[in-house]
């Protein structure tokens, strides 16, 4: 790689949410040049019919190096030139063999394990060259306060750091996101809803999440945004019910069911506006706002519940407007958390309360 594309892909680790399950970060075009250099790079492998086949077809495949994470989690690199479109896929050095898909791609099963062949026959001894250091972690929403730990006086001071770095770059990025997208701001509170129950341990009311589709751009942009929301393989009970229809949330025990329909015409948010998103995802799922919220909501549920003003609201429904108006002032700090909650508020009675009791 040159030097100007890892400086590149260092700039989108640093900033990245969330790095355990991968991901892509363009890096342009090639020139005619750098293509006539791969062609050379992969001539003297063309004896292989399926590198042959990679390289007629101008699909370049090839391991650039691995990248070390803050918490000693290693990335494997895999470079991919298509039609003179080159990008990099970071992906966890330990699962590279068991990989069918590629992060924010669409690429065939078959597509990806044949990459990872070519890779392997022309480049396997790259893999292990270490391309730089990053000052992150793969996944801190799940493992902080072992962190926190076990970590020096130094690294403590560099993770609150960290910490208060995201909190106020999300708090000057994140309303104006929102105020593009109302979906965008419900899908999210939805998925800090469900991760809040299945990586924080929450014991609140649980709902189920129904978002409606009108068609396939909504359902392929839902799946994306749910898929950059995930903080953890297993952190969110994702259901597709039809092809229109996607729910969030347990397949029993939910109080609440609410049917959010979406826009038949979504509002893309760049690569940039993605990992903000995640961002506020990720604080407000690690342990230490966990456990604040959790300490702090009990006392707020129940004054709620003998007022008036909140007569008819379920149980879930109260969880709810907790987590639209507390949990951003818990995570980020009530100055900068201001314009955030202004922006969920817009959320209004849809969210709040349920559409459906569960049966």
């Amino acid at each position: 790689m040159k030097k100007q594309e890892v400086n590149i892909v260092k700039a989108a680790v640093q900033r990245s949410a969330k790095l355990d399950q991968g991901m892509k970060v363009e890096l342009g075009l090639t020139d005619k040049k750098e293509q006539q250099r791969l062609n050379k790079t992969f001539k003297p492998f063309a004896a292989d019919p399926i590198v042959k086949k990679a390289v007629k077809g101008k699909s370049f495949a090839q391991w650039v190096g691995r990248i070390e994470l803050l918490d000693g989690e290693q990335l494997s690199v895999l470079q991919a030139d298509r039609f003179g479109k080159r990008m990099v896929y970071l992906l966890p050095s330990d699962e590279t063999g068991e990989l069918t898909t590629l992060p924010e791609s669409t690429f065939a099963p078959e597509q990806v394990k044949e990459w990872f062949y070519v890779a392997n026959v022309c480049s396997a001894d790259e893999q292990d060259k270490l391309l730089f250091k990053a000052e992150t972690v793969a996944a801190p929403a799940e493992n902080w306060e072992e962190l926190l730990a076990t970590c020096g006086e130094a690294d403590r001071r560099f993770l609150d750091k960290v910490l208060d770095m995201l909190a106020k770059e999300i708090a000057y990025k994140l309303p104006k996101i929102l105020r593009k997208s109302l979906d965008t701001a419900a899908v999210m509170m939805a998925a800090i809803d469900e991760q809040l129950h299945t990586m924080g341990g929450s014991t609140a009311p649980m709902t189920k999440y129904r978002f409606e589709t009108q068609n396939e751009q909504t359902a392929a942009w839902l799946n994306q945004l749910v898929h950059k929301l995930t903080m953890r393989k297993d952190s969110l009970r994702w259901t597709q019910e039809s092809e229109t229809v996607f729910t969030l949330g347990p397949a029993e025990g939910a109080v609440d069911v609410i049917t959010l329909p979406l826009e038949a015409e979504p509002v893309l948010l760049a690569l940039h506006e993605l990992e903000t998103v995640a961002q506020m995802v990720r604080i407000c799922v690690t342990p230490p706002i966990c456990n604040c919220f959790f300490q702090g909501v009990g006392s707020f549920l129940d004054s709620m519940k003998e007022d008036n003003q909140y007569k008819g609201y379920t149980e879930g429904a109260l969880w709810r407007l907790n987590l639209v108006s507390v949990l951003p002032t818990i995570a980020l700090g009530e100055q900068r958390a201001k314009a955030i909650s202004a922006e969920l508020e817009m959320l209004g009675s849809f969210f709040w309360r349920s559409v459906d009791k569960a049966e």
